[in-house]
């Protein structure tokens, strides 16, 4: 039984976005090219030579969707779940080849140059890695095509892709550190952009990375190795527990991302006496920005029942804050950073509508069992790319959350697609 959309409106503007996703889904796929000896998985738009890694991540949970949709229509045609599979298969494997010795995997690749963040690491910079979702990636499309034995012979890259984020991102209070603001994923966080190096412990990196270790863990447990998958469960309890010490505000009732960059520094030689005393005793500072990310622990099951109704309730949908009538900004809007300007590198997530942001809070919702909740954003969602398509033929990177407009860079496909997996998860939710 498919859910009832509350009019008929919505329910062509599900069609139509069906049927563009259906349609479009397939130029995301990109042949091996350079570097790239494997097929991969592309955003669209301006990044149509692009691998990049958490993009890769959700435009691959589309494509999965977008099999399951055509096998059941049956329009799915010979060799196509075969073609998807491989292309989600080979972005991994890209990933894994660009790899240095000490487990530093790069953001993202080109398809015509080796001009990577490998550069930079090599060079002693500051500069990041692959967000944790590469091993949620890998068993994602494992367990869609029930067959682990392709990361066989990969699976050390993996254990060590996870010790060198200890080795370089994990901070002394335990808590996980972006080395600088480039390609962070939300571009100009700003928990994280402007701010020093190796301070910025955003609740982005440490959930996702609560997630990725669960992967790792179902890994390790599919290929045999029981005591990894032991040791990556109990590192995700750890994080888990930390996220919730250090980054739960109880007076405001949300999330934070912190600054670890706390520590005593002691009298200068010059004037004796000085804080000798009692030094710094907390492992973090919070700092108090209102971002989607403030929601991410909830997509990682963190919180418990209580705080999550305190972010939906009190946070989420709330107008004066974040919830508008296309979706959950970017960024709060009472916030002074808040803007919705044009911008590319670093793309804008100062209170413009991501798609992204809305199929990760969806899915917060249904695991929380928000379900009516989650349906509004859905409904949402709907709105706004249905209306996209039927003024432009195409989609956008991020929106206006006022007007619904698109903002920049006209044919970004990526995941905007995740839609389809928000209609599907609740038509099945209500059969």
């Amino acid at each position: 039984m498919s859910i009832q959309w509350e009019s008929g409106s919505l329910q062509e503007k599900v069609e139509v976005v069906k049927r563009f996703a259906m349609e479009a889904g397939g130029d995301m796929l990109h042949a091996p090219a350079g570097n790239l000896k494997h097929p991969f998985v592309v955003p669209g738009a301006v990044y149509a030579h692009h691998l990049w890694d958490w993009d890769c991540y959700f435009a691959v949970q589309a494509l999965l969707q977008m099999v399951q949709l055509k096998d059941r229509d049956g329009t799915l045609k010979a060799g196509e779940k075969e073609l998807y599979i491989r292309h989600a298969q080979g972005s991994v494997l890209n990933f894994l080849d660009a790899q240095l010795e000490d487990g530093y995997i790069p953001i993202m690749l080109f398809a015509d140059s080796d001009a990577d963040s490998r550069v930079l690491y090599r060079n002693g910079s500051p500069v990041n890695m692959h967000k944790p979702c590469l091993a949620l990636n890998a068993v994602m499309i494992s367990q869609a095509i029930d067959d682990y034995s392709w990361l066989h012979e990969r699976y050390d890259q993996f254990r060590s892709y996870y010790e060198c984020y200890k080795a370089v991102y994990q901070s002394e209070s335990k808590l996980f550190v972006w080395a600088d603001d480039v390609m962070i994923g939300v571009d100009n966080d700003p928990a994280t952009f402007g701010r020093p190096h190796y301070s910025s412990a955003n609740l982005f990196l440490n959930a996702f990375m609560v997630k990725e270790l669960g992967a790792l863990a179902e890994l390790s447990r599919a290929l045999g190795y029981e005591d990894q998958a032991s040791y990556y469960s109990a590192e995700a309890e750890a994080l888990g527990t930390l996220i919730q010490e250090e980054c739960w505000d109880c007076r405001e009732e949300i999330y934070y991302s912190v600054d670890v960059n706390c520590k005593t520094y002691r009298a200068n030689p010059r004037v004796s006496g000085y804080h000798m005393g009692l030094g710094v005793t907390w492992k973090s500072v919070p700092i108090k920005i209102q971002s989607w990310a403030s929601f991410i622990p909830m997509w990682a099951g963190i919180p418990n029942p209580s705080q999550a109704h305190a972010l939906v309730t009190k946070h989420m949908f709330n107008p004066e804050t974040f919830m508008s009538k296309y979706g959950v900004r970017s960024l709060a809007r009472h916030e002074k950073m808040y803007s919705v300007a044009a911008t590319g590198n670093p793309s804008n997530w100062l209170g413009p509508i991501w798609m992204v942001v809305q199929y990760i809070l969806f899915d917060a919702l249904m695991q929380y069992g928000y379900r009516e909740e989650a349906a509004r954003l859905t409904a949402q969602a709907l709105h706004l790319l249905g209306d996209d398509i039927a003024k432009h033929g195409d989609l956008h990177e991020y929106y206006d959350p006022d007007n619904g407009e698109g903002i920049i860079n006209k044919g970004f496909l990526n995941w905007n697609l995740l839609v389809l997996n928000m209609i599907c998860r609740l038509e099945e939710d209500s059969g």
